[in-house]
């Protein structure tokens, strides 16, 4: 047996703890980063061996890293009044371009702020620049609901827009 065969099941296990403590120090370095999703680390056994009947040695571990992207992050009241949130299932749908001519996006970060177009007319977006879509409503409070994503327009929030109780 050689020296490194003699150890590398203990620097397996080394190895695959300090990827644990890393996963750790960044769940801390972004526990107040918005919509990020924290790191886990599991240990899988290395196995070595010629058959299922045969002989087999343990080769130490290695970690499994998984990222919990389905688990619900907490609603913080953020005291902007355009900020919203998300409880469950379900994505914010923005366009890189006011007329819709860019790409469509899913996001869940519910950050948004006014933003003027030539016609002085506000509507919301997001921290990237990225227009919030939602279905358009006639002046009765209505909704023009839509089978797709083209069925939607940006959504105007200036004091010309409709009045519309939120719901």
């Amino acid at each position: 047996m050689t020296s490194f065969s003699m150890f590398s099941a203990s620097i397996a296990a080394l190895n695959s703890h300090s990827a644990a403590f890393g996963a750790i120090g960044q769940n801390i370095a972004n526990v107040s980063s918005e919509g990020y999703k924290p790191n886990d680390v599991l240990f899988g056994e290395l196995v070595h061996g010629r058959s299922q009947t045969a002989f087999q040695t343990f080769n130490g571990m290695a970690p499994i890293n998984r990222t919990l992207i389905s688990r619900q992050g907490d609603v913080l009241n953020t005291g902007n009044n355009l900020d919203a949130g998300i409880v469950g299932s379900g994505f914010f749908v923005v366009n890189t371009q006011f007329d819709q001519s860019g790409e469509t996006l899913l996001t869940r970060a519910g950050s948004f702020q006014r933003v003027v177009d030539p016609n002085n007319q506000v509507f919301l977006s997001d921290v990237d620049g990225n227009f919030l879509q939602g279905w358009p409503a006639d002046a009765s409070g209505n909704f023009s609901i839509g089978a797709d994503v083209t069925s939607l327009s940006p959504i105007r929030v200036d004091p010309a827009s409709a009045a519309l109780a939120p719901v």
